[in-house]
């Protein structure tokens, strides 16, 4: 198959289920391979964006060269994880947790995503870059060894265009020149931590599949307690699992013993610890006095997607109204000065995916004084502390660190949506199914009310 001849003559096992997957489809294999015919605009572009990446690095051969000391690897962080944990980054990597040694006296180099804005600290041992191996190959290699690198890639890119006529150089740049630098950071650094997240389960960086003489630790930091699809009762489809392969990680680190029980279960031989929430900044919390909040956590419905339908508008909407009805008895029933207020942290900022009418309605509740929203890029720790009770749409990650620091805590679905394959608990948090169960479970942290 030549998904398989490509992927095995590139070195880039990474990339097989890819190439495969590509290769199955007629009008990618003429984007990929060269003919008279099938010479098309896209695979021009391709190969001009590609040529530039290539023909620029002769010109960094004389850029001057960093000091490459010992080093930790952070990939596949989102654009609000950068901006959350900028400052805090190197702290929350020196928690005992982590397992890592003299974070101290490590350069920290962050790959962040193209769209997050340009990250300026103070530390200059703490790097945000959009592409770790073009950084690494311009201002850690020296120029002797920047020519060596240089003179294998495009060894291997001539032999690939001769042997498989592939145009498309920007696979090629990943294939070839990442896996080159890499090899470099690999034998260059002494003492070298890769760190990446759940956000590259299906596919780990390029550098995690590297077969170096001296193998760096690789550690996966789960941001999240449960990345479980909840499934519907009469769906009998059985969930792709193919996301499921964990291999290439010497060191998963979760949050609970539930979510550690499923990454064992799935991957036996796996080393899985639970260590409590991880927000990529460090846990600070302190309970604060007059805490008359109910914080709530939802997830924003998506539009037009049909694929995974827990999360729908008519469910947010429902476990939202239950609770507003729930809290106004409760408050009919308080004296004035500690009656509750409803606050609503949402995940992520709005985008072009996120249900519009789903919007109108919140908005709609927060000018009627039904409830207020806290920024999505709120401290969570620092939120959580100043609530009196905390209550989220199964099974977000919040209230597993409400329950972590012993505020009261629950997962509440309205009786409506309760033929979901639901759990009655997760890691020892109730949940709570329709308005007279929710109603009492308020009332029962009053005593007496």
């Amino acid at each position: 198959m030549i998904s398989e001849i490509l992927a095995s003559h590139l070195n880039v096992p990474w990339q097989k289920e890819e190439i495969e997957k590509e290769m199955g489809n007629p009008s990618k294999i003429r984007r990929k391979l060269f003919s008279n015919t099938h010479f098309t605009l896209w695979s021009v572009k391709n190969f001009i964006f590609g040529s530039l990446i290539l023909f620029r690095m002769p010109f960094d051969i004389l850029k001057k060269q960093g000091v490459c000391g010992d080093a930790i690897l952070v990939y596949s962080l989102v654009s609000s994880q950068v901006q959350s944990s900028a400052s805090n980054l190197r702290e929350f990597l020196s928690d005992p947790r982590i397992s890592l040694n003299e974070v101290h006296n490590k350069e920290i180099i962050v790959e962040i995503p193209q769209s997050t804005p340009k990250v300026n600290l103070r530390d200059q041992s703490l790097r945000f870059v959009r592409n770790i191996p073009e950084f690494f190959f311009r201002e850690r290699l020296d120029p002797k060894t920047r020519v060596k690198v240089i003179l294998r890639i495009y060894l291997r890119v001539i032999k690939s265009l001769v042997k498989f006529q592939v145009l498309d150089l920007v696979f090629m740049r990943q294939a070839i020149v990442e896996s080159e630098v890499n090899l470099e950071i690999s034998t260059k650094i002494q003492s070298l931590d890769l760190i990446t997240t759940q956000s590259s389960i299906r596919r780990l960086p390029s550098i995690f599949y590297l077969d170096a003489p001296k193998p760096p630790r690789k550690i996966m930091i789960w941001y999240s307690n449960n990345s479980n699809v909840i499934e519907h009762k009469s769906d009998a489809s059985t969930y792709d699992t193919t996301r499921d392969h964990r291999g290439n990680i010497d060191l998963h680190l979760v949050w609970g013993e539930h979510w550690r029980n499923q990454l064992l279960a799935q991957n036996p031989n796996a080393v899985v610890k639970a260590v409590g929430s991880l927000m990529l900044y460090p846990p600070m919390f302190e309970k604060k006095s007059n805490r008359n909040t109910v914080l709530l956590f939802d997830v924003i419905p998506i539009t037009n997607f049909k694929h995974y339908n827990f999360y729908s508008r008519e469910l947010i909407l429902g476990f939202l109204n239950d609770l507003i009805e729930c809290v106004e008895k409760v408050n009919s029933r308080l004296d004035p000065t500690n009656r509750l207020s409803i606050v609503i942290k949402q995940k992520r900022k709005y985008t072009k995916y996120s249900d519009e009418l789903f919007i109108a309605d919140i908005e709609s509740m927060i000018q009627d004084g039904y409830l207020s929203m806290s920024p999505p890029e709120s401290n969570l720790y620092e939120l959580i502390s100043s609530a009196r009770m905390v209550i989220g749409i199964p099974y977000v990650s919040p209230v597993f660190i409400a329950g972590e620091f012993g505020i009261q805590s629950c997962y509440y679905i309205s009786e409506k949506f309760s033929d979901w394959n639901l759990q009655s608990h997760l890691d020892g948090i109730p949940t709570v199914v329709g308005k007279g169960a929710i109603l009492k479970w308020i009332e029962d942290q009053f005593s007496p009310l």
